[in-house]
């Protein structure tokens, strides 16, 4: 953002280079990039600055906020409960009145949505997990690592959602790699999505995580029914010799 705001005050000096560089029609200029770079989750982060509360919201911008909070929300009434304190809180009135103790706070976003957490529903909640979030820790580093294989010099038109993509089918890949040869999955559950199986599938496939031998589970039921059938016979046996006594 701050980029941004230079670039289009630099405009006055150099209007012949920047004019089509900051165009949102240029595929290859800033706006561009700016799209490929900046998600929904880092467009919330900076409105739910403190310091940036009283800051006009473009509407692109706006667009992305509402989609965002509507990823954040399970229901509709959660996502209008979550506009309403983020409305509350920009303006600063019920909810985030200047006297609370979370403004004296303001100068570090993580603590002053800590203290917000304790007088809102939803939005505390949200930022106090966004400010929360590790940027240098070991899983962020591996991601940038493997970012970086993907995201090459020679492929470096790639979106940032297929980026997303690659990276998280060739981390997940190198995982299951780990389980090769230790079980076999079904190929009915091989070609199905994990939000597609059925409580049969979910069984078997938990069982075969765990280690479980299905085969030995189905001795040991046939042997249980064996079982019953045999106690069955002995009961209808003793039946029988009770009516010839």
């Amino acid at each position: 953002m701050s980029i941004a705001e230079h670039l289009e005050m630099r405009k006055l000096d150099y209007p012949e280079v920047l004019t089509p560089f900051m165009s949102v029609d240029n595929d290859t200029g800033f706006a561009a990039r700016f799209k490929r770079q900046v998600m929904p989750v880092h467009v919330a982060a900076y409105y739910l600055l403190p310091e940036t509360r009283s800051k006009s919201i473009p509407e692109n911008f706006d667009c992305q906020l509402q989609g965002f909070f509507r990823q954040c929300t399970s229901s509709e009434a959660d996502f209008e409960t979550l506009c309403y304190e983020f409305e509350s809180f920009r303006a600063q009135v019920s909810l985030f009145e200047y006297g609370r103790r979370c403004w004296t706070l303001s100068k570090s976003p993580k603590l002053f949505w800590h203290s917000a957490m304790g007088h809102t529903e939803l939005l505390g909640k949200l930022g106090n997990r966004l400010f929360s979030t590790q940027c240098n820790s070991v899983a962020s580093e591996r991601a940038f690592s493997i970012q970086n294989l993907i995201h090459t010099k020679s492929r470096n038109r790639l979106k940032s959602e297929t980026t997303n993509k690659l990276a998280y089918v060739y981390t997940n890949s190198r995982i299951l790699n780990r389980f090769q040869g230790m079980f076999e999955l079904h190929y009915s559950i091989k070609t199905k999505s994990i939000h597609k199986l059925t409580s049969e599938d979910e069984v078997e496939l938990e069982n075969i995580l765990l280690g479980i031998d299905l085969d030995d589970g189905n001795v040991e039921m046939d042997y249980d029914e064996n079982d019953t059938e045999n106690e069955d016979e002995d009961v209808d046996g003793d039946e029988v010799e009770d009516e010839d006594d």
